[in-house]
């Protein structure tokens, strides 16, 4: 579900223009690193506890 409504915004403007190959992959990247930072906090927040 999650994964699905990020898929939506992403295809309802939130995305930018394509400006050639260059400015995708810069966008993309951004998108990833900022998805991973998200996925480490996420995971470290409920996962030490039930883990301890």
């Amino acid at each position: 579900m999650r994964k699905t409504t990020m898929a939506k915004m992403g295809f309802r403007g939130r995305r930018p223009p394509q400006r050639g190959q260059a400015e995708g992959a810069r966008w993309r990247r951004r998108r990833r690193e900022a998805r991973e930072r998200r996925n480490l906090q996420r995971r470290r927040s409920d996962s030490s506890p039930a883990e301890a």
